[in-house]
């Protein structure tokens, strides 16, 4: 029985199959979105940590007068 038959005989099979089809598309999507947000995170949390280096500098120079 080739696909196309299987699919006109059992058509529920057919839609089942689509649904996969789409949820597999949508974890592809989510995951490549939460790898974006990860590299973004991480950037982020190296600013941060720049930022609080400048701070530091800064109040050991407030310090030191």
């Amino acid at each position: 029985m080739t696909i196309e038959n299987s699919m006109l005989m059992y058509p529920e099979n057919t839609q089942r199959l689509e649904r996969y089809e789409q949820l597999q598309d949508a974890i592809y999507a989510k995951r490549d979105e939460i790898k974006k947000m990860e590299v973004t995170k991480e950037d982020l949390e190296a600013d941060i940590d720049e930022k609080y280096e400048e701070l530091g500098d800064l109040q050991r120079e407030v310090t030191e007068l």
